[in-house]
């Protein structure tokens, strides 16, 4: 219900987990068969460290995708070939 408090976890695979408090402000619910019960907003009070820390697993994913996106640059697909000079 808004105005209940809950921890929430973010995981963030290869990278770590954030926890912080979280208060509910909104519930939608959803009907029967759409795959969620409800739809729960939250606003987020974020302690310092924990505002770095989820700041760290946010660069951490963008950096994996980053380099996802390189190496696949360098990988060459069927029908296409480097020219030297």
């Amino acid at each position: 219900m808004p105005g209940e408090s809950l921890l929430a976890s973010f995981d963030v695979p290869e990278c770590g987990t954030c926890e912080t408090i979280a208060t509910i402000v909104r519930v939608d619910n959803r009907p029967a068969g759409r795959g969620f019960r409800a739809l729960v907003a939250v606003k987020m009070t974020l302690t310092q460290a924990q505002r770095a820390k989820a700041e760290q697993l946010y660069l951490c994913k963008k950096a994996e995708e980053l380099k996802k996106r390189s190496e696949s640059s360098r990988t060459l697909r069927p029908g296409e070939f480097y020219l030297k000079n």
